[in-house]
């Protein structure tokens, strides 16, 4: 048994007491016990209180439930998928709500072409901007720190053309490609490099309008405007919810053990 002493009489007592059997003075918790009970209170807390509720009001309470959840969900990632084959396709959620706001579009051709006829109007147009780039891939390298560029076919020039430094996390989708390919990448505009246009931080369009959040923004549109019945959001989560009664819960690929994204589209809109 682990002994310490009194602070008041000196006598040994037990670590673990909480009064000098000796004199009845109280043992005061020591500094480093303290510390570590304060540690694990807030690990209970973070525990408790924190993690990824994209569904939750600030005050906690459920705006939608699992299965209402997945229903947004599938509608949502419906619509990033036909934006991203066809920006021109007309949308329900995106155009109503304006969830996610499209980065000016311009072509490779035109923003080197741009650049070549007069450079400080083009940077006055584009740079520092972020652009949706539509392009078709001449050349798929690595620079001289491995970052990932892709040598678009653009421009008067055969000596320079526009390069696009890609992002890392989307190394397999650089790999896939080839000289030819057509492509669209949300890209930075640095302005003119050497006679070339030079773009940073490139991720694939759709990668792109997955990482928008697009969820997220849209509960928080409802939790501010939830007492407007007329507010598109408010309508729409209300259909969501007045849908999600229609469906069979049992055998339904909307709810969490059996969530399908495309199947539980499929059945809502047969619903609808």
């Amino acid at each position: 048994m682990a002994l310490v002493k009194c602070k008041e009489c000196g006598n040994e007592i037990s670590k673990s007491a909480k009064t000098c059997p000796q004199c009845g003075a109280k043992v005061k918790m020591s500094f480093s016990k303290k510390v570590v009970i304060f540690i694990m209170g807030i690990a209970i807390f973070i525990a408790v209180f924190s993690g990824d509720k994209p569904n939750t009001t600030a005050k906690g309470q459920t705006v939608l439930s699992e299965l209402e959840f997945n229903m947004l969900k599938s509608l949502i990632d419906e619509e990033i998928d036909l934006l991203s084959k066809d920006i021109n396709t007309d949308t329900v959620i995106v155009d109503d709500t304006k969830i996610i706001e499209i980065p000016k579009q311009v072509t490779a051709d035109k923003l080197q072409r741009e650049y070549e006829k007069n450079e400080v109007k083009a940077d006055s147009e584009y740079k520092n901007q972020s652009l949706l780039i539509s392009a078709t891939v001449d050349n798929i390298r690595k620079d001289f720190i491995d970052n990932l560029v892709i040598d678009l076919r653009a421009g008067n020039s055969l000596l320079f053309k526009p390069t696009a430094e890609v992002n890392k996390d989307y190394q397999g989708w650089v790999s896939s490609l080839n000289s030819g390919n057509r492509i669209q990448m949300v890209c930075k505009n640095s302005g003119m490099t050497v006679g070339a246009v030079y773009l940073k931080d490139c991720k694939p369009f759709y990668n792109w309008l997955v990482n928008q959040d697009a969820i997220g923004k849209l509960i928080k549109m409802y939790n501010t405007n939830k007492d407007n019945s007329e507010d598109v959001t408010v309508k729409l989560i209300n259909k969501i919810k007045a849908t999600s009664q229609k469906l069979n819960l049992e055998k339904t690929n909307c709810k969490p053990e059996l969530f399908d994204s495309k199947k539980c589209f499929k059945e809502i809109v047969n619903i609808i």
